[in-house]
């Protein structure tokens, strides 16, 4: 039996390295992506021929059909694609300049879906397939400094939804993880502007995190296990939550959801043309 071709953007380290070497651990080969790649290839040099490492700007949508394409002339075809490479960026919205939010919908959302482009014809002219994003918790309730990094991530999350419905006929699988607070270099990693005027807000959620940084109670590598093989196991939702923060964050919001529905219910129904 051929072993299944992962490729994984962003794999140098945290979520995407651990999610590479699960699925590497599990038998499959794997393609790891990263802007380093000799810090990518270090990293994954034991594992031989199995693992392919290639140097790769995930924000630059005009890599996306090469790196595809030297995937499959090393393993023929990409069986899932995870699009894990990002990074976080707290700032008010009135503080974040029009540049830096760009290069972040670059990295979050055309990049990644430049990605799924590339990928979808040898998907759908094989009949089979899995694309995996991995998500943000602040999809599902956003938080102050949160504003621009929390709408790519949207952003994606709700292309998703929509290509799910498109590539099921063609026996494609679309999933978008939700993963909570984790154990990683997220945080510290993070760009950061924080200013006096949003102190408050922005800041007071800012120290949040610092305080919380090396104390996640997500653990990635079991994060990375668990995706694996519910992957290989054909029994990965559409979106998932990663961790008790996230499972409890899914729930509230949709009783967040029935409650503003329910409350303005009668006035929604009045902008109806009459029955």
């Amino acid at each position: 039996m051929i072993p299944p071709t992962w490729l994984i953007t962003g794999a140098s380290r945290g979520i995407g390295f651990h999610i590479a070497k699960a699925a590497l651990d599990a038998g499959s080969n794997v393609v790891v992506t990263a802007r380093n790649g000799e810090t990518l290839r270090d990293a994954f040099a034991a594992h031989g021929d199995q693992c392919l490492a290639l140097a790769h700007d995930a924000s630059q949508t005009s890599e996306s059909t090469s790196i595809i394409q030297r995937a499959r002339d090393v393993f023929n075809e990409v069986d899932v694609l995870v699009l894990n490479a990002g990074q976080g960026m707290l700032a008010a919205l009135e503080d974040t300049d029009e540049a830096r939010e760009r290069a972040l919908f670059d990295l979050l959302y055309h990049g990644p879906v430049s990605m799924i482009r590339a990928v979808l014809p040898h998907m759908r002219a094989r009949g089979q397939g899995h694309i995996v994003a991995i998500g943000a918790a602040a999809t599902h309730g956003n938080y102050a400094g949160f504003s621009s990094y929390g709408a790519a991530k949207a952003a994606m999350e709700c292309a998703c939804e929509a290509l799910q419905a498109e590539v099921k006929p063609f026996g494609i699988r679309v999933s978008v993880a939700i993963p909570g607070p984790f154990r990683t270099d997220f945080i510290s990693k993070a760009e950061s502007s924080k200013t006096d005027a949003y102190a408050a807000s922005v800041g007071r959620f800012g120290t949040v995190l610092e305080r919380m940084n090396g104390r996640q109670p997500g653990d990635p590598a079991r994060l990375g296990t668990l995706i694996v093989d519910q992957v290989h196991s054909g029994t990965l939702p559409f979106r998932f939550p990663l961790g008790a923060y996230a499972v409890k964050k899914l729930r509230d919001r949709g009783a967040q959801f029935q409650r503003e529905a329910d409350a303005f219910a009668e006035a929604a129904k009045s902008a109806d043309f009459p029955a």
